[in-house]
This record gives structure tokens, sequence and C-alpha cells, in this order.
């Protein structure tokens, strides 16, 4: 399920041609300072979130990290793709996407 549903995309994507038919991917989170993906806790130094860290509603929180979804998704962009099979890339601007948790970790789709 996706963490932005029922709400406008916060988290972009593009593809931008290199030389050599390299093909870079970039990642872009336009949430707030005070969104959920830039929160982390201060006592783990973890994501916050009721799932990764054991800290719950007591721990205090800190703002304007960089996102913690898109950390995700800098080593290997192809890999946490998880949309629509062969879909064609879209571009050439900045195109949203859901993020979302698979289990053992995040993945992205186009944005519907």
């Amino acid at each position: 399920m996706p963490l932005d549903m029922g709400r406008k995309s916060k988290h972009f994507v593009r593809h931008i041609l290199c030389p050599g038919d390299y093909v870079r991917t970039e990642y872009q989170c336009r949430a707030p300072e005070n969104a959920g993906c830039r929160t982390r806790c201060r006592a783990c130094d973890d994501e916050f979130n009721e799932d990764s860290c054991h800290h719950g509603d007591e721990a205090v929180r800190y703002h304007g990290k960089p996102c913690n979804y898109l950390a995700w998704f800098d080593d290997t962009p192809e890999e946490c793709y998880d949309g629509e099979p062969e879909a064609p890339v879209r571009g050439p601007d900045w195109q949203p996407i859901d993020v979302v948790w698979d289990g053992d970790h995040f993945v992205w789709r186009y944005t519907l």
C-alpha cells in the first residue's frame, strides 16, 4: 500500500540519459521538514515508524533529516522499482512516485 495514499505525492523520480547510453536515475523528496519520511528517533537514530522503532511514542523525534525512503533507492534504483513490468520510462521531467514498504525494504512505482 502506498505511503502517500490519498494525498498528492511528495516523492519524485527522473531518468537522465548520459553519454555512453547510460541512464542515471535521480530521486527527490518534496515533503516538509516535519513529514514522517524525514522523522527519525533520537534514541536509536532509526526511521521513526511503528514497525522499525521500538521506542514508540516515548521516543524524542527530530525532523528535517534527509528522506528515509529515498536512501533505499540510491544503490540499485532499478531493483527498487515495483511497478508494471517493462513499463516505459516516464519523463523527461520529475515524475510523481508512490513509496511502498514490501516487507523487506522500500520500493517505488509511478503514481497513477
